[in-house]
């Protein structure tokens, strides 16, 4: 049951509501095996950040904006 509970809080924070839910049940089952219960929130949540940090990034809007307004009102 904790791990059900936890992949579902991890899985419902905005960060990673995107992220795979087996991936997430995965990360936490291991983290079980590895962790005390009072560490394994923490340290999965770090697993999945440096996993989905990694791939997950925000593109650069300003930048992006800027070329769309060129394309839309050349000089």
């Amino acid at each position: 049951m904790l791990n059900d509970e936890l992949v579902k809080k991890i899985a419902s924070s905005k960060k990673y509501a995107r992220v795979y839910d087996k991936t997430v049940a995965r990360i936490v089952a291991d983290c079980l095996k590895k962790y005390s219960k009072k560490q394994v929130l923490k340290k999965a949540k770090n697993i999945l950040h440096q996993a989905w940090g990694a791939f997950d990034s925000r593109p650069n809007f300003k930048k992006l904006f800027e070329s769309i307004d060129k394309i839309e009102n050349p000089k």
